[in-house]
């Protein structure tokens, strides 16, 4: 069962986040491993947004995958419409392929929260 992650991204600004996966306290070994992680409007639907795997060229034994986007791929992003300053996206999954084994780590709703620039 995946873990909940709700990620939140400020619209213009850079979104980055060191994520470590582990079972039992033992790191996972990614080494060869193919990660996706992505925010689609419904579930199953079509992607808003699918974030950088900062790391993938370099996946190793200490579990660690880190997300990014730029400050460009986060300006880019739809805003959808309503009020408040936070907004929901839809729905964020990460995937790790090893071995051709697909698992889904996390899980959640994505966000996002309009900047303080106009």
């Amino acid at each position: 069962m995946p873990a909940t992650y709700n990620p939140e991204i400020v619209r213009g600004e850079t979104f980055y986040r060191k994520i470590t996966g582990n079972e039992s306290g033992t790191p996972v070994d990614l080494t060869g491993a193919t990660v996706r992680a992505q925010i689609t409007d419904t579930l199953g639907g079509s992607p808003v947004v699918a974030f950088t795997i900062s790391n993938s060229g370099s996946l190793t034994t200490d579990g660690v995958i880190e997300l990014a986007l730029t400050a460009a791929q986060t300006t880019a992003i739809p805003v959808p419409a309503g009020n408040g300053r936070t907004r929901a996206l839809g729905f964020f999954t990460l995937e790790v392929e090893i071995s051709g084994e697909v698992k889904r780590w996390l899980d959640g709703r994505g966000f996002i929260r309009l900047g303080d620039i106009s």
